[in-house]
């Protein structure tokens, strides 16, 4: 079974925080609100794009289960068998 996820980019230009929802829609309006924080933070200061992804993500099994649970891998690095550019946000 395969489960699909998206995912923005919390930090525009990087992969290494993504934030997930269960649809297209709503990671998409959550990116948008973060970056307008962002630029509320900044003081209007231009942010690089941020990328949404589309996920396909398999079953776990248990031992790879314990490894996320405890931190020690990345369910991404795991379970993750696609991952689609869908969308970019930028002004």
């Amino acid at each position: 079974m395969e489960t699909i996820l998206y995912a923005y980019q919390m930090s525009p230009g990087s992969d290494d925080l993504l934030w997930f929802a269960e649809t297209a829609e709503e990671c998409h309006l959550a990116a948008i609100a973060q970056r307008a924080e962002m630029l509320a933070e900044n003081g209007g200061t231009q942010l690089g794009a941020m990328a949404v992804y589309r996920f396909v993500f398999r079953d776990l099994k248990p031992i790879e289960l314990v490894w996320v649970l405890n931190e020690e891998r990345s369910i991404v690095d795991i379970a993750a068998v696609d991952r689609r550019l869908i969308a970019v946000i930028a002004e």
